[in-house]
């Protein structure tokens, strides 16, 4: 494997991941895989667009930043 294919193999994994991540937050409900697709394709822009959205909503509170609905 070359420099690209160990560039395109992270840059895949960090989409896969960031986009269970956002589907996970929100439960899996309908909006949520919503979120998460649009993460997988959006990538970088959304997930930063995304994480600045929530730490206003959530007042900075970075447990429920990361966790959302699976917040015990």
């Amino acid at each position: 494997m070359t420099w690209q294919g160990q560039f395109n193999t992270d840059f895949m994994g960090f989409l896969v991941l960031s986009a269970l991540w956002t589907a996970w937050r929100n439960g899996f409900s309908g909006p949520g895989l919503g979120l998460g697709l649009i993460a997988f394709f959006a990538g970088i822009p959304f997930l930063t667009t995304y994480l600045l959205i929530l730490s206003y909503q959530e007042a900075g509170d970075i447990q429920r930043i990361l966790l959302g609905v699976n917040k015990r």
